[in-house]
């Protein structure tokens, strides 16, 4: 009997039993078509054993490099935050040799291995943690920038003001010292005799800027002749003496290059006797202001005093626009006399200090002045140069020292006919001169 039922090999390969007639019909005998039977079986299950391989073997190798890819990146990222700290180490697939292999497997791969979903994950993880900034993150730091460019801005010009200020006032402070320090010397060396002429303020003698002529031993300038610029006769050193005729004034003449600046008068003189050109140091009866009629004056031409200006003159104070002294007396008191009868000049062993006060303008604030008042009427108002009562007062007798230079700042402060960036730049000083007796 004939067992038509299929053999489990064939079953396993899809072949099938077929009919008796035909399957014994083409083969020489049943042992030859068990053995090709087997063969053909063995060889099928060997194709489909290396099918199914090949996908796992695709599987492993995806996994294995996954398993690279991460640990390479986890290296990578203990390396970046032991080295630096500019943020996490991104690992391209591009960059190197293990990012190029896995890139070409995962090409090559398709979606047919779990390797695929591994490989796409990191490909899109790059692109994410790199992102830009959104919108409102633009504007908000643009707004942020505004605001500290702002306040940069503000803080800047602060700076800038408080800067020039102060440049400002060492300019006039700086002018200030340099006149202080120049009739430091000259007042040290005064001649104090009672058989020489003073030409000194008396009560109410002087209206607006004062002015003041001495004898001192300071140095001055020798010229030929007192009377005329020209040289007639030019001493020599044999015949110059170290007394010199020292007057200062602010020049109240419009027509001269130093209107409204105060100066210093330096004249060498010769010693008595020795020249009938040049005038010597004279002794009362004679006076200065009928020898040297420059030195009494405030500018040139002047209705007592004709002729041209004296060359020994010269320019100590550009911008001081003020000048006004007192004496302090031995007992503590100021007044504008000498003590004595008639405020007699033969007085000054009762004066402990001569007090002199004045006002100074910076250049900068000058300029400005100039631009504002072209004539200079408010200028001639402050210190009394066309005439008229000073703005800046006259010194009137009080007993408190320190009152005076604050009256005139008080003054300065009330005026509201120039701008304030003019009267910001008017500053008031006082210094005392001690006499040696």
């Amino acid at each position: 009997m004939v067992d038509h039922k299929p053999s489990a090999v064939a079953s396993a390969v899809g072949g099938s039993g077929g009919k008796p007639g035909r399957c014994c019909a083409s083969v020489a005998g049943p042992q030859a078509d068990d053995t090709r039977a087997l063969a053909i079986a063995l060889g099928t299950t060997r194709s489909t054993i290396n099918a199914l391989r090949t996908p796992m073997n695709r599987e492993k190798t995806a996994r294995t490099t996954a398993n690279a890819l991460r640990t390479a990146h986890t290296t990578a990222k203990r390396a970046q935050g032991a080295a630096c700290s500019h943020g996490p180490v991104r690992l391209s697939l591009r960059a190197g040799s293990v990012g190029r292999r896995l890139h070409k497997k995962c090409l090559q791969n398709g979606s047919q291995s779990r390797g695929y979903s591994a490989c796409f994950t990191l490909k899109q993880r790059g692109p994410e943690s790199v992102r830009g900034f959104t919108l409102a993150e633009i504007l908000v730091s643009v707004g942020v920038l505004v605001l500290l460019v702002l306040l940069f801005t503000q803080l800047l010009n602060s700076a800038a003001t408080i800067t020039i200020l102060g440049l400002k006032r060492m300019d006039a402070d700086a002018e200030a010292r340099q006149v202080f320090d120049r009739m430091a010397l000259d007042f040290a060396q005064m001649v104090k005799r009672t058989d020489v002429d003073y030409y000194v303020k008396q009560t109410l003698q002087q209206q607006g800027n004062d002015q003041i002529a001495f004898y001192s031993a300071a140095p001055g300038y020798y010229t030929a002749s007192a009377a005329t610029p020209t040289p007639t006769a030019t001493p020599t050193n044999a015949t110059k003496s170290p007394v010199s005729l020292v007057a200062y004034r602010v020049n109240s003449n419009p027509a001269s290059a130093s209107y409204n600046k105060l100066e210093r008068l330096g004249k060498g003189l010769v010693w008595n006797g020795v020249s009938t050109t040049n005038t010597p140091a004279v002794f009362l009866p004679l006076t200065i202001s009928n020898t040297w009629c420059q030195a009494t004056i405030t500018g040139t031409p002047s209705p007592t005093c004709t002729g041209t200006p004296d060359p020994n003159y010269e320019v100590i104070g550009p911008h001081v626009i003020r000048f006004e002294y007192f004496y302090k007396v031995t007992n503590g008191f100021l007044t504008d006399c000498v003590p004595g009868p008639n405020c007699s000049v033969n007085g000054w062993r009762g004066v402990a200090a001569i007090v002199v006060d004045i006002a100074v303008i910076d250049p900068k604030s000058k300029v400005l002045l100039d631009t504002v008042d072209p004539t200079g009427a408010q200028l001639s108002r402050l210190n009394g140069a066309d005439g008229s009562v000073p703005l800046l007062q006259d010194f009137t007798t009080d007993p408190r020292p320190g009152k005076f230079i604050t009256l005139w700042q008080n003054k300065l402060n009330a005026i509201n006919t120039l701008p304030r960036q003019v009267l910001s730049g008017i500053r008031v000083y006082e210094r005392y001169f001690y006499l040696n007796q």
